[in-house]
């Protein structure tokens, strides 16, 4: 029998700025940090203590759901069509610059989304963050050569790369099982041991530091959600007319000794990319969408409890202005 839905007030924002350290050689989203998360309070805890923060995760009771990185004190810009956004027609090199305003300044948050396109910005010059490829070949460790059985056989890494003094804001929720003191040290912890691919000549380095929640807008008079990080919402009902996203595929791939072992990869899930609007059909006052994917080998035939993070922290946004009343 599931477990019954927890209220709104079980969990706690937590806002953490992000600053990056070294290159990443796996994009930082917050369903793979979130996946890395879990592998850290294994190795931390035990099996039995990520068991028990993993309890009711399936029935709508995540221990903790991620944000994917943004601009520091900057919300994304929705998948919108242009004129849900306020902009007016205009021609293609208009269209293109626009395309590049993809942040709305946190002081804006509480405006209804037509009035988005005439703040959202650019990110700054030194906020910038590029991806390029960088090779590699293989070696022949006997002779160290790359002659020999394995031939010259040059491969690309790609690698994600950000500016110096870089800040990004994470946003997390998290019940009462893991504090916020315990969730911070553990993202500090695999800031400093790296994440993601090639952690262990130096990648996906950072460090941590605890922000003040901005003030958010509230459920009250915004039916609407914008999700902050990729989700599962098929399993929830939308009005379809008023609901936008991107979808994302993601390929998953275990770390540690799994990747050794043969069977790395997950199976593929159907996803909404993070800045997806949703809107609910019946009310809902959560800070989250979606659901608890994986377990009983539905995601990895090689570890089968595995989970993924198919939550995504939203906030409460509205296409206009509340009527007022006569």
């Amino acid at each position: 029998m599931p477990s019954p839905v927890a209220p709104a007030a079980a969990w706690q924002w937590l806002r953490l700025r992000l600053l990056p350290d070294s290159a990443f050689a796996t994009a930082l989203r917050g369903d793979t940090l979130f996946g890395q998360l879990c592998w850290y309070l294994r190795e931390s805890l035990g099996e039995a203590g990520l068991n028990a923060l993993l309890a009711g995760y399936h029935d709508q009771r995540p221990f903790a759901v991620i944000s994917d990185p943004m601009l520091a004190d900057h919300l994304p810009r929705p998948h919108l069509p242009e004129h849900r956004l306020g902009f007016a027609a205009a021609d293609a090199r208009a269209r293109k610059q626009r395309k590049q305003q993809c942040w709305l300044p946190l002081a804006f948050a509480h405006q209804p989304l037509a009035e988005w396109g005439a703040h959202l910005t650019a990110a700054p010059e030194h906020h910038q963050h590029r991806s390029d490829v960088q090779m590699h070949n293989s070696i022949n460790r006997q002779t160290l050569t790359t002659g020999g059985d394995d031939a010259f056989a040059p491969f690309g890494s790609e690698q994600h790369w950000f500016d110096v003094d870089t800040a990004w804001d994470l946003y997390l929720l998290h019940d009462k099982r893991l504090s916020a003191a315990q969730l911070t040290d553990a993202l500090r912890a695999i800031g400093l041991l790296g994440y993601g691919k090639d952690a262990s000549i130096g990648k996906g380095r950072f460090h941590l530091t605890p922000q003040p929640m901005p003030e958010l807008p509230t459920p009250d008079g915004n039916p609407l959600r914008l999700t902050l990080a990729p989700c599962a919402p098929q399993q929830g009902h939308w009005h379809s007319a008023d609901s936008f996203f991107s979808p994302l595929v993601r390929v998953g791939r275990h770390g540690a000794a799994l990747v050794v072992q043969g069977h790395p990869f997950k199976n593929p899930l159907l996803l909404a990319d993070s800045a997806a609007v949703l809107a609910p059909v019946t009310p809902d006052n959560r800070p989250f969408v979606g659901q608890g994917l994986g377990g009983n080998g539905r995601l990895s035939t090689a570890l089968p409890q595995t989970v993924h993070q198919g939550y995504a922290p939203v906030i409460p946004v509205r296409f206009h202005h509340k009527a007022q009343p006569q």
